[in-house]
């Protein structure tokens, strides 16, 4: 027989948590309600297990998804809890059903939406937070998560778009680069002994000195390699690192500029839309600064 964990309340309002045994979540709810209990959530742990197992990139297309229809059911005037019930059974992906059904739970303990997503940051980005955050304050939580769909979106088309762009211009490189470790590691030796005793342009003994390198030297130019990019890695994760890499992304001719419009354009239609609706203006100023998705406009804002 199947097993479920609920969340539930008691006639005192204390919050009750454990396991049933039913046939069905229906059967379930109904031996809950008989023990003078007010069923929160119920769910199967056998898809709990399933989805804590899987370990599966949730994708930007399954955020837009869910952030679009979230956005569709609250315009509707459908309750947070309850959408965010119906989100949980109509999510396709495992993993983010689960994550979904933890924030129902969050929001049902009395957090906002904006704190239940923040405890998942490994998959809603600071940028989605803060900007569910602005929407939370200065109700209009719909028009964000429906601002959220729309870019999520996009960004996958044009994700896909330059990736498919990319494959054949890689495909070259890699080729070109697997032929030419190889000409060096089993053709240039063979060339080597027969133009020993003789005066070789400069070109040739660095074609020589390149081959005996790395038949000789694999090892430790392959460490020096994983070392170098693990380096860079590391340099690249801290906030210096971030800032200096945004430098360098706006100073792309065509696409900086899109990129500080794109962020320029969200901080001032977050900010105006908190304004109007009577957010204190330090206040929207510093979740404004935060949905820019920029290191150095919000540096510049403070």
């Amino acid at each position: 027989m199947p097993k479920f964990q609920y969340t539930a309340r008691n006639l005192t309002g204390g919050k009750v948590t454990g396991h049933i045994e039913a046939d069905a979540q229906g059967a379930a709810i109904q031996l809950i309600e008989g023990r003078d209990l007010f069923p929160l959530d119920v769910w199967n742990t056998e898809g709990e297990r399933s989805a804590k197992s899987f370990r599966g990139r949730i994708s930007n297309r399954d955020l837009g998804v869910m952030y679009g229809q979230l956005s569709d059911l609250l315009g509707s005037g459908v309750p947070l809890l309850r959408s965010l019930k119906s989100l949980i059974k109509s999510t396709v992906n495992k993993r983010l059903a689960g994550i979904l059904r933890d924030i129902h739970n969050a929001v049902a303990d009395g957090k906002t939406l904006f704190e239940s997503m923040a405890e998942h940051g490994e998959v809603f980005p600071t940028l989605h937070t803060v900007m569910v955050q602005a929407g939370e304050r200065a109700s209009f939580l719909e028009d964000v998560l429906e601002s959220l769909s729309v870019f999520l979106e996009r960004l996958d088309e044009l994700r896909g778009k330059v990736l498919g762009a990319l494959v054949y211009p890689v495909m070259l490189v890699m080729l070109g680069g697997v032929v030419m470790i190889a000409a060096l590691v089993f053709f240039v030796p063979k060339f080597e002994p027969m133009l020993a005793g003789i005066d070789k342009p400069m070109p040739t003994e660095v074609v020589f000195i390149l081959s005996a390198t790395i038949r000789n030297y694999w090892l430790f130019l392959m460490a020096g390699l994983a070392g170098i990019v693990a380096l860079f890695w590391s340099a690249l994760q801290s906030p210096a690192g971030k800032q200096a890499m945004e430098r360098w992304r706006l100073k792309i001719p065509v696409a900086g500029t899109a990129l500080r419009m794109v962020a320029i354009t969200r901080f001032c239609r977050i900010l105006g839309t908190m304004l109007a609706n009577g957010v204190p203006i330090l206040q929207a100023l510093a979740i404004s600064r935060d949905a820019t998705g920029s290191a150095l406009l919000a540096k510049n804002i403070d």
